[in-house]
Formats: structure tokens, C-alpha cells, sequence
């Protein structure tokens, strides 16, 4: 039993070490390189992220995951659960960096709402949308003010209704 471990453990390591001496030297494919990135060193980071970081995260994401469906709808049926893994794989980096997108929005307006002056270096960029909301907040439109926000940041209702204190 013991030998058949020690077999196992230094075959997996030599299936590792091949994995990075080709990530190393560029020989794997390019969307894969993105992913092996996404997962070690992006997705560390979001929380340090500016939304037009975010933004082009998820344009590039979608763009994959367009390219896998390309490639399935080009290929041999039974590549389909290897299209299938790679699909999956990509859409849960996808929902995560939307619900940071969407956070990290919601975190911002915040800001704004309890400070009319404060200047927000996450929404460089998106300048549009800050003004929008400022003009909403100046309107004086509660309702307004919800629409705008579920729509922006899918938070709730009752969680924006607490949060920037409307009754």
C-alpha cells in the first residue's frame, strides 16, 4: 500500500512539474495561460481592482467563453464534456468577479450618497454613471434612487432601502 502511494505522489508531482515548465516556457495554449492567471493572481486582487479592470475581466471572460462554444459547435461530439468543463470553468470565474463588480459598486455609491463631495477613483472612467446618481440623490426621488441602484448593483430593495435610509 505504502510503495502504490509513493507512486502515486511522485507521479503527480512530475504531472505538476511538466504543467509549470510549460506554463514557464509559453507552451501552453493562450486561453488556458489566462486561466491559470485568473485563478493564482487576478481573483487575489479583485478587491484592489478599478470597475474598468472588472469591466475588462468580464469582456474577456465572455469572449472565452464564446470561443469554447465556437469550438464546440466546430467539433467532434465527443469533445463536448471537455467544451463543457472549460465552459463551467470559466463561468464561475465569470459570476465571481460579477458579484465583485456588483459589491464593489454598491460599496461606492454608498460613499457617494453619504458624502456628495467625495471623488471616486474606482468609477474613473464611468464618470456617467457617478452623475447620474448624483443627480438622482438631488432629485430627491426615493424611487428613482432604488430603480437606479437594483439595477446597477442587484442588491435588494429592502437592503438599499436600509443602507441609504429611505423609508
Amino acid at each position: 500500500m505504502g510503495t502504490a502511494y509513493n507512486v502515486a505522489v511522485g507521479a503527480n508531482k512530475l504531472v505538476n512539474d511538466h504543467k509549470q515548465k510549460n506554463l514557464d516556457e509559453g507552451k501552453l495554449h493562450y486561453r488556458k495561460q489566462r486561466y491559470i492567471e485568473y485563478n493564482q493572481r487576478i481573483l487575489k486582487n479583485l478587491d484592489n481592482s478599478q470597475r474598468t479592470e472588472l469591466v475588462k475581466y468580464k469582456m474577456e471572460i465572455n469572449q472565452f467563453i464564446q470561443q469554447i462554444d465556437a469550438e464546440e459547435n466546430d467539433e467532434l461530439r465527443t469533445k463536448k464534456p471537455l467544451h463543457n468543463k472549460r465552459r463551467k470553468n470559466w463561468k464561475s470565474l465569470l459570476v465571481q468577479i460579477d458579484a465583485k463588480l456588483k459589491t464593489k459598486d454598491y460599496q461606492e455609491y454608498l460613499k457617494i450618497h453619504g458624502n456628495s463631495e467625495y471623488i471616486s477613483t474606482y468609477f474613473e472612467g464611468f464618470e456617467v454613471n457617478v452623475n447620474t446618481f448624483k443627480k438622482i440623490i438631488e432629485n430627491k426621488n426615493p424611487e428613482e434612487l432604488t430603480t437606479f441602484l437594483v439595477k446597477q448593483t442587484n442588491m435588494t430593495t429592502t437592503i438599499i432601502n436600509e443602507d441609504f435610509f429611505i423609508n
